[in-house]
C-alpha cells in the first residue's frame, strides 16, 4: 500500500504544479496519521466538512474513504478551488475544519480558526505549545491536544521525510470529544504494522 500511495502522490503532485517545483511547505498527511481521529469526529458523518489547506487531497481523499461524504476542498496554491484560509469566507453549512495547517505563520492559522468558531481538528507540530503567541491563544479560547504516537512521517515531494513530534488539536470544541480529564493531553496510539 505505501509504495503505490507515494507514487499516486508524487504523480498527482506533478500534474497540479504542470511540472514547476512543488511548494515547499507541502508536507502531506499519511493515511495512518488520519485514522487515530475518526472515533473522535464520528458525529460528523453526513455533515459538512471543509479541508482549507488541501494540497493534493490527502486528508479529504481518505475522510470521503471512511464515509465522510460531504467535504469541501479548498487551497491557496492546489485544486480547482483557489482560496485564502486567512481570508476566505467559509463554505456554506461548515459544521466541522480538518485540516494539516502550513507550519509558516501557524499562529495566524489558529487565530482565523477561532475567530470562525467552527469545531476544527488540525495536525501541527506538538512545538506549537511552545510559541508564546500560540500559547496565549490556547489559555485564552482552550484547546485538547491528541498526540500521535509514533510521530508521524509526512510526504513531500513524492517521498516520506523524517517523522515529526505532532498532535492534533481540537478547537473550538464544547465539550472536547477526547477522553481528557483536567490537562487537557491525550494519545493517539497507531497499530505499528501501519508504519513499516
Amino acid at each position: 500500500m505505501a509504495k503505490g500511495y507515494h507514487s499516486r502522490h508524487k504523480r498527482i503532485a506533478e500534474e497540479t504544479n504542470h511540472g514547476e517545483k512543488p511548494i515547499v511547505d507541502l508536507f502531506e498527511t499519511m493515511p495512518e496519521d488520519i485514522e487515530v481521529i475518526l472515533p473522535y469526529i464520528e458525529a460528523f458523518k453526513g455533515k459538512r466538512i471543509w479541508e482549507p489547506c488541501s494540497g493534493n487531497g490527502a486528508i479529504s481523499n481518505f475522510l470521503k474513504e471512511q464515509g465522510f461524504e460531504d467535504i469541501v476542498e479548498t487551497d491557496l496554491h492546489f485544486g480547482e478551488n483557489r482560496a485564502d484560509f486567512l481570508t476566505a469566507t467559509p463554505p456554506e453549512g461548515i459544521e466541522l475544519i480538518v485540516t494539516n495547517f502550513p507550519y509558516r505563520n501557524k499562529a495566524a492559522f489558529f487565530q482565523r480558526t477561532y475567530d470562525l468558531k467552527i469545531p476544527a481538528v488540525v495536525l501541527m507540530p506538538l512545538e506549537s505549545l511552545y510559541n508564546s503567541v500560540l500559547s496565549k491563544l490556547f489559555d485564552e479560547r482552550g484547546v485538547s491536544i491528541a498526540i500521535v504516537h509514533p510521530s508521524p512521517h509526512f510526504m513531500h515531494e513524492g517521498r516520506k521525510v523524517h517523522p515529526t513530534q505532532t498532535a492534533w488539536f481540537f478547537l473550538n470544541f464544547t465539550p472536547s470529544p477526547l477522553p481528557v480529564r483536567s490537562f487537557p493531553v491525550f494519545y493517539l496510539f497507531k497499530n505499528k504494522e501501519e508504519e513499516n
